[in-house]
């Protein structure tokens, strides 16, 4: 519901084995507008703005205690649950 009501489509992933995060399906979605992630973390969930993807990485804003820009393995997030929104 909150997506709709932000005019924004999701996508989401459980995680491995079966559902891991598809690395060319985030860098097609960047074509229409920055990137909403949510992945989960202890005690909840945890939300950045996925901006770029590269060779080896994907690249965020984490608004967390002043992270600010920081990147994450193509490995690493495709060992993750996550969920992303795009504005159409």
């Amino acid at each position: 519901m909150i997506l709709n009501v932000l005019g924004m489509t999701g996508h989401q992933w459980q995680g491995p084995p079966n559902d891991r995060p598809d690395i060319a399906y985030i860098e097609n979605k960047l074509h229409f507008s920055y990137l909403m992630a949510v992945h989960p973390v202890p005690g909840g969930s945890h939300f950045v703005i996925i901006y770029g993807v590269d060779r080896t990485r994907v690249l965020y804003f984490d608004p967390y205690n002043g992270i600010g820009n920081t990147s994450v393995t193509h490995n690493d997030l495709r060992n993750a649950r996550l969920i992303i929104a795009w504005k159409q």
